[in-house]
């Protein structure tokens, strides 16, 4: 499922994108064999199809989850942990920007 949902992403086919992701993430987080690195990286992924979609808030909120497992998972000066980080950071700066932005 993963897999379409990268496909469907990387076409621009977000709707269809964002189906298998919210199953995947629930197929990941019912499953007591889940691996955490697996749901940190679904999240991760999920949260880029909402930034891209515009969904701000949304995707921010996945990568703020991805990224306190893989601080647990891989420690703070991981690479993937690293990347989470650094998008969040990213869009928290956007919503800074906008926020400036509307009240000027």
């Amino acid at each position: 499922m993963r897999q379409l949902a990268d496909f469907y992403s990387e076409q621009g086919k977000y709707i269809q994108a964002e189906l298998f992701f919210q199953r995947t993430l629930a197929v990941h987080e019912q499953t007591l064999e889940a691996r955490p690195p697996e749901t940190a990286s679904v999240l991760h992924a999920f949260a880029k199809l909402r930034e891209a979609q515009g969904n701000i808030q949304d995707a921010a909120d996945l990568y703020r989850r991805a990224l306190v497992i893989r601080e647990q998972a891989y420690g703070s000066q991981h690479p993937l942990t690293i990347e989470t980080s650094e998008c969040l950071h990213a869009i928290l700066i956007s919503q800074e920007d906008i926020s400036k932005e509307k009240k000027d």
